[in-house]
This record gives C-alpha cells, sequence and structure tokens, in this order.
C-alpha cells in the first residue's frame, strides 16, 4: 500500500512529498483548501520524490490527496504558514 510524507509541515514556501511504495499508473496530487476548492494539482508519472512550490498559496490549512488511477488513495493535512 503506498504512503505519503510530506515536509516540512507546516511549510512556508515549497513542500517536499515523498511517495513510498507506489505502483505504476497515472499518480496525481491535489491540494484542496478547506473549501473543497482545488488550488494546485499535479501529474506524475511514478515519481518517488517531488518538489511543491506553494508561495502562491494563503496562509491556513489545506488537504493534499493522491491518487492512483482517478482513485483517492491518501489524504493528508498540510498547514501553511
Amino acid at each position: 500500500k503506498p504512503e505519503l510524507i510530506i515536509h516540512p509541515n507546516p511549510a512556508n514556501d515549497r513542500i517536499e512529498i515523498e511517495i513510498i511504495n507506489s505502483s505504476s499508473g497515472i499518480h496525481e496530487i491535489i491540494i484542496y483548501d478547506v473549501y473543497g476548492k482545488i488550488v494546485l494539482q499535479k501529474n506524475i508519472n511514478a515519481k518517488d520524490f517531488l518538489l511543491l512550490d506553494i508561495t502562491e498559496l494563503s496562509k491556513g490549512f489545506y488537504f493534499i490527496t493522491y491518487e492512483l488511477d482517478d482513485k483517492q488513495i491518501i489524504i493528508k493535512k498540510l498547514s501553511k504558514v
């Protein structure tokens, strides 16, 4: 089963996302605000590591989802400071 590690959290300008035990397929990282609006969406090709710039996001809380082949697998919380 895949696992998602996000650091730093809380974050200021960028986050590193590490995907452990990922399988082949279409991978997608989506960041939602607390109202459920998509604020950042990134398709990735079976990478195990991703660096995201979040400087444009306002301070607050967000939810990061990891999807594989259009199925939501993992949800994590993110705090932007």
